[in-house]
């Protein structure tokens, strides 16, 4: 009896093997790995040890590994450069190129002061409105070198002296006040050279913390740390104006990834941002905030540009989202 049931179990063994080895059989010279896998598995093997398949294997892992992706959009070359729009050009006086991305986003705030120039002569007087036309065009509009690399802003010391003699709320522009502006007169900066945000976020409680390993252009470093404390006011701005939560929160969330960061090679400059995710958080705000905002959506890239998808700790997570 004993004998009888060990026949029989060989025989089911042997018949296991046979149907695996019938499968076998069936797969084409282009299932090779497939192949390889089964006859593993009718052998028996723990460990498949094939040195083909162990590359497979690992192959998947690095495919899993890298499937917790971000999106973003190409915003420029890092050392791209472009002419300011002709209206800059003839009120500035200038005819040379600068960083294109500070060339998009400081487009329509620029031109608003421009359009307002005759209203600040005629209120502050024709000497501290030259101040404010020498501080804005050298201190926000610095020149490309030939080949890219550096910018560097243009001397304006006699302004910045005479300033003291005009109001002390002159200038403010993109949150910055004449000596600030003044603080970079005449100073060089680096295009392609980019670099961690050391605090290791913008604003914690609002954003928390940056990945890892994002970087952005040295030069926008101040902006960043401007942005700590103007995504604060910004939020107590809206709340006190009984904003829907919802819209808040999307202003807040835009807030903390439109700053644009580096690739990891220091080639090209990224985008967090589309056009049709700031548009869509303009469009919640209500009409009084609207009207009075000089923000300018324009400046980003649009969703159906060229993008990339990166590794999260090299990119905002906000990154790709349908919505912002």
């Amino acid at each position: 009896m004993r004998f009888t049931l060990i026949v029989l179990g060989l025989l089911l063994v042997t018949c296991k093997i046979d149907q695996a080895h019938s499968h076998i059989a069936a797969f084409s010279e282009d299932d090779d790995f497939l192949r390889k896998l089964v006859e593993a598995a009718a052998k028996g093997s723990k460990e498949i040890v094939d040195d083909s398949i162990k590359a497979e294997i690992n192959h998947i892992r690095k495919i899993r590994a890298t499937s917790n992706t971000v999106k973003a959009w190409l915003d420029s070359d890092l050392n791209s450069c472009s002419l300011p729009s002709s209206k800059i050009g003839i009120f500035c006086n200038i005819s040379y190129n600068s960083p294109t991305m500070l060339v998009r986003r400081l487009t329509k705030v620029l031109e608003f002061v421009i359009d307002r120039f005759s209203n600040i002569q005629s209120q502050f007087g024709s000497n501290c409105a030259n101040i404010v036309k020498e501080i804005m065009c050298k201190g926000f509009i610095p020149q490309c070198s030939v080949n890219g690399s550096t910018a560097t802003y243009g001397t304006f010391a006699s302004s910045c002296a005479g300033m003291t003699a005009c109001s002390s709320n002159l200038i403010n522009i993109e949150g910055q006040t004449g000596p600030q502006i003044c603080a970079r007169a005449g100073t060089k900066i680096q295009l392609t050279q980019c670099q961690k945000y050391s605090p290791g976020t913008i604003n914690s409680q609002i954003c928390g913390s940056l990945p890892t390993n994002i970087v952005f252009p040295g030069y926008l470093t101040t902006d960043i740390q401007r942005k700590t404390l103007s995504i604060a006011a910004s939020k107590t701005q809206l709340e006190k104006a009984n904003v829907k939560k919802s819209c808040v929160d999307r202003w807040m969330k835009l807030l903390c990834v439109n700053t644009p960061f580096c690739s990891s090679d220091r080639k090209k400059l990224y985008s967090a941002v589309t056009r049709q995710q700031c548009q869509a958080a303009f469009n919640c705000l209500p009409s009084s905030f609207q009207g009075s905002s000089l923000l300018d959506c324009t400046v980003y890239p649009d969703q159906t540009s060229a993008s990339v998808t990166l590794p999260p700790d090299q990119a905002y997570s906000g990154g790709g989202t349908a919505t912002v």
